[in-house]
Order: C-alpha cells, then structure tokens, then sequence
C-alpha cells in the first residue's frame, strides 16, 4: 500500500467494527408499523397495477415489465421486493451504532 510522504500509518484513521446492538435492546417501536405500512402498500400497488394492466394499460417500470405477464409472478416479486426491504431494516437497526450515526453527522457537518 503507497503512502504520501511523510505520512505515517499512525496518520491513517482507525477501522473499528461495525457495532453490534446487544441483547438487552430492543426492536425500535416505529419498525413494525413500518412493516404493516410497506406490505399494505406493496399489496395495494400489485392490485391496481394488475387492475390497470386488465384494462390496457402498458406497465410503465421497465425492471417489472416483463413478470407483469403472469399475475402470481407479479406478485411473488412484489413479496419478494417487500421482504427484502423488511430483512434489510432489520439488519441495520441491529448492526448500526447510533454512535456511529452521530459521529458521521458531526463530520459531515463540518464539511459543510
């Protein structure tokens, strides 16, 4: 690895690992909701999406075009969609330090 002159590998910042949330606490009270929230609307887009494309219309999201063709692929993809937005806010709210948070937002603001 190259370093610029002078520099030392005392100047490079300290990697640290990402912080883990311990046992003792809890889910954030928000996330269930937000669930209910994500699914019901993924359910109501997948019925009018299917409600419009029965009555001509052309979907218009190229990534989704093609499995519109067979309404239980369509919705097999939007409960995949929906579940892999679910497992990701779960992963995070475990993995992320809000110290974590607060320090990176103290830097970029005085980037700013």
């Amino acid at each position: 690895m190259a370093t610029a002159v002078g520099a030392t590998a005392d100047d490079a910042p300290a990697q640290r690992p990402p912080a883990r949330i311990d046992a003792s606490q809890s889910r954030p009270g928000a996330l269930p909701s937000l669930y209910v929230s994500l699914a019901g609307l993924q359910a109501y887009a997948a019925y009018s999406t299917l409600t419009a494309l029965k009555g001509g219309a052309i979907e218009a999201n190229p990534m989704v075009r093609g499995v519109t063709g067979s309404p239980a692929t369509f919705i097999v993809v939007k409960g995949a969609a929906t579940m892999a937005s679910i497992f990701a806010a779960e992963r995070l709210w475990r993995t992320t330090s809000r110290r974590g948070d607060l320090e990176a937002t103290n830097e970029l603001r005085h980037l700013a």
